[in-house]
């Protein structure tokens, strides 16, 4: 998410701390504890996240006036992120209701991109149902939001209903199983 020049002024003014950045240089690790927001000022960062067989994947870079450190709701960064050139950034205040805003919208985001990255099509229909147990979508909006066709979903929940982790009614999935969800989800 890019924050516009003039609102960018405004977050500066109002951040915790600048902090400066050497090329190469650590900014936090995937799974460091994350509270605050960070702002680029100048410079670029790379995001990166260690897949479930130990690889390096790059997930973004991140310029001047873009938010990214967001804490997800277990409060652990999902992503590495390190500076690629001489790089400042700002901190802003948890508390900051720009801050928090910007959080609950980067945070979903930056979830979504590292699951198209890193998990396979069936993980990521299996997250999606665990994580919006309520989720009351077709199988053409859940294709929508995991990133993948109608077919794909179809096979899938019918895969899943064969082995009773969920049904379907009406055409829409309900959970019967959400812990072998949970750990398909998990890739």
């Amino acid at each position: 998410m890019s924050v516009p020049r003039a609102s960018l002024r405004l977050v500066t003014g109002a951040a915790e701390a600048k902090r400066f950045y050497a090329p190469g240089e650590t900014i936090f690790a995937q799974g460091d504890a994350a509270s605050d927001l960070l702002v680029v000022v100048s410079g670029l960062v790379t995001l990166t996240a260690v897949t479930s067989d130990g690889r390096e994947r790059i997930v973004g870079t991140i310029g001047p006036g873009e938010a990214f450190g967001e804490a997800p709701p277990d409060g652990r960064h999902s992503a590495g992120a390190r500076a690629s050139e001489e790089t400042t950034v700002v901190e802003l205040r948890s508390n900051d209701p720009m801050a928090k805003a910007l959080v609950r919208r980067l945070s979903s985001a930056t979830d979504d991109i590292r699951d198209l990255m890193l998990l396979d099509t069936r993980a990521r229909i299996a997250k999606k149902l665990v994580a919006r147990a309520r989720l009351n979508a077709s199988q053409e909006e859940l294709a929508m939001i995991v990133g993948c066709s109608r077919e794909t979903v179809n096979r899938t929940l019918s895969d899943f209903s064969s082995r009773g982790w969920l049904r379907m009614r009406a055409g829409r999935p309900e959970i019967l199983d959400p812990h072998a969800l949970s750990e398909q989800a998990r890739g």
